[in-house]
């Protein structure tokens, strides 16, 4: 079987800040505001420590982020570097990146460049230090932490900069699909296009549990290993769960739910937020303030995760928000579905507990949270589609070159 790089040659490390307290947060408009202070020259570096430590402060001394700031004073914000950022798995956020100093630890330039509505990133990693998570799937740019820090993200397609020195022919204008030459002679033998059909199927092949157990040891050493299809029509379907499987992943695609939408019509029934003791809740009066216990604040703005409070009746949990309210009916597997080496769910809301965000919950990430049960209780619920199509893949496939 061919390897991932086999398949599609490029891929480019995830960002990492640093300095997640200055350049990222979850609300658009608090980054906009810390950082035009930082931009402001009438905000001295100490009043700028004052306002964000991490701005100036630093524990290496690899980093002179005073000199950053000096540097980036003369310049100039840039408003096109604020940017949508997949901070942890199904997290969205905003970052500020910044292609100059050492405002962040590891820049990526060549994953930003490649960032683009149109394009999409499969994300997986190398020898990963614990057990083996499947890829995630995003469209913005992402953080090298998805991946317990060594995210490898992707493309589906790359720009002409980012070409050079590859394996494709001339100077290619615009971009090309991310596919190696015998990638592009096996999609010729299926009848495909370019690019997408096998992104997907690497996607539904790699999210087999029975993939995952059967390569357990492999998995960790190198790069995931995929098999290709000889049957068009076996192509073709591991194609579509590829497709509902990026849908259900990337957290900036809209999702409904339900049996009009295809899913079991109980899916339905999983986490509505709902009030103990019954009654309406009123964001008003801070009953969308998260105060169970998810989170709390540690040295140097990391966040430690804490226990929380969870109601257990079996088969499912109720997951609280507060006192007040709890998600009900959130199946297990659902709450301890991991992504990246994270527990998704639990890790979410450990960012977002009052005391380290600084306000409640809006109604929308309230109800996101009911979204993220949903999707991954979507996801768990392919399981035996994706392990059939898995065997079937396997048990007649493609010939590699330079194969055993």
């Amino acid at each position: 079987w061919p390897r991932l790089t086999d398949l599609m040659p490029a891929y480019f490390p995830g960002v990492q800040s640093k300095r997640d307290a200055l350049v990222v947060d979850i609300d658009r408009a608090m980054l906009l505001a810390r950082m035009e202070k930082y931009f402001d020259k009438s905000i001295s570096h100490e009043a700028m420590a004052a306002i964000c430590s991490e701005a100036i402060e630093t524990a290496n001394a690899d980093f002179d982020l005073r000199a950053t700031r000096e540097l980036l004073l003369a310049r100039g914000v840039r408003p096109e570097y604020f940017v949508p950022f997949v901070f942890r798995p199904l997290d969205l956020r905003w970052i500020y990146w910044e292609p100059e100093g050492d405002l962040l630890g590891r820049k990526s330039p060549d994953l930003f460049a490649n960032v683009n509505p149109s394009n999409q990133f499969i994300v997986s990693q190398q020898r990963p230090r614990g057990s083996w998570d499947p890829p995630q799937v995003v469209t913005s740019l992402g953080c090298l932490d998805l991946m317990d820090r060594s995210a490898s993200f992707f493309p589906l397609y790359l720009k002409e900069e980012a070409m050079a020195g590859s394996i494709f022919d001339g100077a290619p204008t615009g971009t090309k699909p991310n596919l190696s030459k015998e990638g592009v002679k096996y999609l010729s033998t299926m009848g495909a296009a370019r690019e997408k059909p096998l992104f997907w199927h690497i996607l539904a092949i790699l999210h087999s549990p029975t993939y995952r157990a059967e390569n357990a040891g492999a998995l960790r050493q190198d790069w995931p290993r995929v098999p290709l299809p000889k049957d068009h029509a076996l192509f073709d379907r591991s194609l579509q769960l590829g497709w509902e499987l990026r849908l259900l992943l990337d957290p900036e695609v809209d999702r409904p739910f339900g049996p009009a939408a295809g899913y079991p019509h109980n899916q339905m029934k999983f986490g509505p937020l709902t009030t103990v003791g019954g009654g309406q809740l009123d964001p008003a009066r801070g009953d969308l303030a998260l105060e169970a216990g998810w989170g709390n604040p540690g040295k140097g703005g990391i966040v430690m995760p804490g226990k929380g409070r969870v109601t257990d009746h079996g088969d499912t949990l109720d997951i609280y928000l507060s006192d007040r309210a709890h998600w009900a009916n959130v199946p297990k597997p659902v709450w301890e579905y991991t992504l990246g080496g994270y527990q998704v769910i639990k890790k979410w809301l450990s960012y977002r507990e009052k005391k380290i965000l600084g306000r409640d919950l809006t109604p929308e990430e309230a109800r996101y949270v009911t979204e993220m049960v949903r999707r991954i209780a979507a996801i768990i619920s392919m399981g035996p589609k994706l392990d059939a199509n898995y065997e079937a893949c396997k048990k007649d496939g493609y010939g590699w070159p330079g194969g055993v």
